[in-house]
């Protein structure tokens, strides 16, 4: 018993593991009771409040991509959240007198970018449309809640002590709440979401679901599927989803006891791969893309160029100040005008316009882009650590104990080798040694190295709703080795003992 609290032990079995998750979670809400609900006081996130206002369209009206330019009750929200605590219908209905009225003034079409936010808004007000706006806030925390339990789930069933998943458990609940202005917003779900995605493809090497054809299907239309909702929260996240599945790819071109040759392995890849496909396309086509207007579909991801370029001014640097590049998006469509003047904003050629300025100042300026990126990497996760380690009171002195080991590392270049070596390092262990737990650790190195090269290359300035998978990560990396000093110290005092009784 004592070795499964506080050791890592050889995996339990699914039903231990499940029945020391449900201990986790009961013995968390007890002892740290604050953590259990989340009430957004602000609602100011332009993202979020269009979500909302087209949920809401979807849910009492049946129309999407429009709102009404007389009513909108998340833009009154937003001004007044006093008042998030009355039901969302009857806000609607104080401000237009009718909710046919309202659905009568819905008269502006609108694409917003990444919608799963939106389809998530509207699954939770068909379900329970008497919500108020806190309500909605504390369902979607929830939902994250319920992502952190599946990875804590993993956890355990790969063996890990009930002392680690607790603290992972209270970590990530903890960074839930450090992001108060963001209750409403998809920049919580972002390292859920990948903790999700670790523990799903965790449990499918872990138990073999490909060895059958159900069970290669089933995981592949999930696995599809979570990607496109990732994709769909946060564009840049699509990367991520792709390298995290093709490392599972990868690990199905090896025998494992299955007939030798390359081409059942191929063929399993091929059809692991086309149930991908086919997951993801159901999410991204037809659960988002078939309720949109063709002609704005574009608009449903968010153009790279955009913030490729204004990033540049994150750090700022007397380079961004000479080209007059801030991080503001009122600042893109000025620079898109030099190179094609009257381009539209976010469309297709104002993206391709600010593609092609990107270009030219590598081709015109590379020494002093050149210095811009060595600032940028070098800020990149470094500034992170700083900021985390300067937290205040008895959570911020536990968190620069924690993250003392890394501040060692001299800037965010050094930062981004070590996920490198971490990540390397934990898949040829476990390509090695077929044990699941490295497997699960390499994904989580490899979605680090990922959203780490994000930072530096867009935004290099630590702000927790951009980085906080990065933030989990490095809490989860030190107690993870916090649990190996424990298993070291505990093997080699077994070790001590037994060769005292041997002498």
């Amino acid at each position: 018993m004592i070795r499964q609290v506080l050791l890592w032990h050889r995996p339990p079995g699914f039903r231990r593991a499940a029945w020391w998750t449900v201990l986790i979670v009961v013995a968390t809400l007890v002892l740290i009771p604050r953590l259990r609900v989340i009430d957004g006081a602000v609602l100011t996130d332009g993202h979020a409040i269009l979500s909302l206002d087209m949920a809401m369209n979807r849910v009492f009206c049946g129309v999407s991509s429009a709102y009404s330019s007389t009513a909108r009750v998340p833009m009154a929200l937003s001004a007044n959240t006093g008042r998030r605590h009355r039901p969302l219908r009857a806000l609607l209905e104080e401000q237009a007198g009718t909710v046919d009225a309202y659905c009568r003034s819905i008269d502006t079409p609108y694409v917003n970018s990444e919608n799963a936010l939106m389809v998530i808004d509207t699954l939770i007000l068909s379900a329970m449309p008497a919500l108020s706006l806190s309500q909605v806030g504390q369902v979607l925390f929830l939902v994250k809640a319920a992502g952190l339990v599946v990875f804590v789930l993993l956890l355990m069933d790969l063996g890990a002590s009930v002392a680690l998943g607790f603290a992972t458990f209270v970590c990530g609940l903890m960074l839930l709440h450090e992001m108060p202005d963001y209750v409403y917003s998809n920049y919580p779900f972002l390292f859920v979401m990948v903790l999700v995605a670790v523990a799903l493809h965790g449990f499918a090497v872990a138990y073999r679901w490909t060895g059958s054809a159900q069970g290669l299907i089933l995981y592949g239309l999930a696995a599809g599927g979570l990607s496109a909702t990732m994709a769909n929260l946060r564009t840049s996240y699509l990367p991520v989803a792709v390298a995290l599945f093709l490392t599972v790819l990868v690990d199905e071109l090896r025998r494992r006891g299955r007939p030798a040759g390359m081409r059942p392995g191929i063929l399993r890849c091929g059809a692991l791969a086309g149930c991908f496909l086919a997951g993801y396309l159901a999410i991204d086509q037809g659960v988002i893309a078939s309720q949109l207007p063709k002609d704005g579909r574009f608009d449903a991801a968010h153009p790279f160029g955009h913030p490729l370029v204004l990033a540049l001014a994150v750090p700022e640097s007397p380079f961004s100040r000479e080209q007059k590049i801030t991080w503001a998006d009122d600042a893109g469509p000025r620079i898109a005008e030099r190179v094609e003047p009257g381009v539209p904003y976010l469309g297709p050629r104002y993206n391709a316009a600010m593609l092609r300025y990107y270009s030219m100042l590598w081709k015109t300026r590379s020494r002093e882009m050149a210095t811009v990126y060595i600032l940028k990497f070098s800020t990149a996760g470094a500034d992170m650590l700083r900021v985390m380690r300067a937290a205040p009171g008895m959570a911020g002195a536990g968190v620069r104990i924690l993250l003392a080991p890394l501040g060692i590392l001299p800037n965010g270049i050094w930062f981004l080798g070590l996920l490198v070596i971490l990540t390397a390092g934990s898949l040829t262990y476990y390509w090695r040694s077929n044990v699941p737990a490295a497997f699960a650790f390499g994904l989580l190195s490899l979605a680090a190295c990922l959203v780490q090269l994000e930072s530096a290359i867009i935004f290099s300035v630590f702000v927790k709703q951009y980085h906080n998978y990065a933030a989990f990560y490095v809490l989860f990396l030190s107690l993870a080795g916090v649990q190996a000093i424990a298993n070291g110290v505990q093997a080699w005092t077994a070790g001590a003992v037994d060769g005292a009784g041997r002498a």
